[in-house]
């Protein structure tokens, strides 16, 4: 995946784990299923990826012409359990309900 297309995703994705946490009703920090996620992509393990998130999460990313478009989540957990690239998103600061991708 293009390093911008990769940041959008890894955004969606972050959004779609806090509130994949608030719905479960799990006392933790919001890093904890933000690093589950990454520690999943890392091991290419795309169920333990989709368990991060509630059935009804929605995958979008923005376009650069600005369209939002919406992607399977199911798709990308199956990206991340075939691919063999090297998949290492890093954050550099949770805030809250917001990241911030190095």
């Amino acid at each position: 995946m293009p390093k911008s297309i990769s940041l959008l995703f890894t955004m969606a994705l972050f959004t779609m784990a806090l509130f994949s946490m608030s719905f479960k009703g799990i006392a933790q920090s919001p890093e904890t299923p933000v690093k589950a996620l990454f520690n999943a992509m890392r091991a290419h393990d795309g169920e333990q990826l989709a368990a991060q998130f509630t059935n009804s999460a929605l995958l979008q990313r923005a376009e650069p012409g600005g369209n939002i478009k919406s992607n399977d989540l199911s798709q990308f957990a199956g990206f991340v359990s075939q691919t063999s690239k090297h998949l290492d998103e890093k954050l550099l600061a949770v805030s809250g309900y917001r990241a911030t991708k190095r």
